[in-house]
């Protein structure tokens, strides 16, 4: 055991009253932002991500390792601290699936922020709102979206930092020159379990959209919990690979596909949009072991396709 002047005092446990229990260090706690190291620390280059067609920007990462995958999320990570990104700081995401950005949403929770997605398909003035609502300051938004979000974001003060994609105006940079700067070393942040790492947002259908904090226990517990469903029937839970095309960026289902195999070693495959032939391609060459595919009539659209 540690003397306690190895101990800083926050991390010291009161085993009496059982308060100060928080473990906030790198190599005990529970973060969002730590799946891609723990991986890496047991299996670098094994393919974790995997994008399909327009769920890639840049080809580069059309297939990604976890060591990759962590060097990424880590780059995310050091250029927000850079831009002054304080602990709890709120990080707005306007993006569909893409390979980039799940992994910037790990490194919005690398950095100590929490990740603010947005649903792309809400009016610009419920977009405004939501901004206003969680003190969003910076974003990151795909190139495509960016000019449909624009005023939005403009009007709530909130500032586009980068674009996914090639996009690359004055305003911001393209997402790959954006995080190309910065060291892929681990961020020395203090994160506890029991911190929001994301707000996900209701549909809004009878009143403005309702903000949801998730915390990072929230997350792991969820994403474990389903894995143990979907991988009902392999051998070893690190088989698992999931794959769909639904949004998981603005979605609840981002609890589950991607971050379940990444929980327990294993991979995800993403895709974008309704484009059912490069789906079944992508099932069948990454061989995945589980689909969301949505609605019936969803699944029954695809099937014919196939």
């Amino acid at each position: 055991m540690s003397s306690p002047d190895a101990v800083a005092p926050h991390q010291t446990f009161d085993v009496e009253r059982l308060f100060g229990r928080r473990a906030d260090r790198r190599w005990e706690r529970t973060a969002i932002g730590d799946v891609f190291e723990r991986l890496t620390w047991s299996a670098p280059d094994r393919t974790v991500l995997v994008g399909t067609g327009a769920a890639v920007a840049d080809p580069a990462y059309a297939r990604v390792t976890a060591r990759e995958a962590d060097d990424a999320a880590n780059r995310v990570a050091q250029a927000l601290l850079a831009e002054g990104l304080q602990r709890g700081d709120r990080v707005a995401l306007f993006s569909e699936n893409s390979v980039e950005a799940v992994l910037t949403k790990v490194g919005i929770a690398k950095a100590g922020g929490v990740a603010v997605p947005l649903n792309v398909g809400l009016a610009a003035d419920v977009v405004e709102y939501l901004l206003r609502h969680v003190d969003a300051g910076l974003a990151v938004v795909d190139a495509e979206l960016a000019g449909r979000c624009a005023p939005a974001f403009g009007a709530a003060g909130t500032r586009v930092l980068a674009h996914i994609g090639a996009r690359h105006t004055d305003q911001a940079l393209a997402w790959a020159d954006w995080t190309a700067g910065h060291p892929a070393r681990e961020p020395d942040v203090a994160i506890a379990g029991d911190d929001i790492w994301e707000i996900l947002h209701t549909s809004g259908t009878t009143a403005m959209p309702k903000s949801a904090m998730v915390t990072h226990h929230a997350v792991h517990y969820a994403a474990l919990s389903f894995a143990l469903s979907i991988s009902r029937g392999l051998v070893l839970e690190s088989e698992l690979r999931t794959c769909t095309a639904l949004p998981v960026i603005y979605h609840v289902g981002d609890h589950v596909w991607p971050l379940s195999p990444l929980m327990t070693g294993g991979s995800a495959v993403l895709g974008r949009g309704a484009d059912h032939p490069a789906l079944a391609q992508a099932i069948t060459t990454e061989r995945a072991t589980a689909l969301w595919g949505g609605s019936p009539a969803l699944i029954t659209d695809f099937v014919r396709a196939v």
